[in-house]
């Protein structure tokens, strides 16, 4: 994770960071302008690049997939000293979702053109006495 801060002189304590999550086909370089600015206004910003966007022909299969992702913006997060708004763009937002469960830090979540899932909370995590939400509607009778 890349952590980004501000330009000016302080930071303002009461500003959680802003903790920036891409989407699919994207990286950490597409926050760039996003962070420059906010930088100039007192915000500290982290990006990272979610492994299910990373391909190479070196990578092993299976490729990292949303569980991975889960895992490395949960790690962010704890990475974080103080408060946490979390940002998550696009596809980003399904692992975001995953990812800030109970976090304590975590004092808000943003959807930017972004699918939340929020059904599907913990179904990346392995519990023998979680239910998995079925992937799509029951028909009514």
């Amino acid at each position: 994770m890349t952590i980004k801060e501000p330009t000016v002189a302080a930071t303002d304590p009461r500003k959680p960071t802003l903790l920036l999550v891409h989407g699919a086909w994207h990286g950490a370089w597409c926050w760039a302008d996003l962070e420059l600015e906010r930088a100039q206004l007192s915000w500290t910003t982290g990006t990272l690049d979610l492994p299910s966007a990373l391909r190479t022909p070196a990578l092993p299969e299976p490729f990292p997939g949303m569980r991975d992702d889960a895992l490395v913006i949960r790690n962010a997060i704890e990475d974080i000293d103080g408060p946490v708004l979390v940002v998550g763009h696009s596809d980003g937002g399904i692992p975001v979702t995953e990812a800030i469960g109970d976090a304590p830090n975590v004092v808000g979540v943003v959807y930017l053109a972004a699918c939340s899932c929020s059904t599907l909370a913990g179904a990346f995590s392995p519990s023998p006495t979680r239910k998995h939400p079925k992937p799509w509607q029951e028909p009514s009778p």
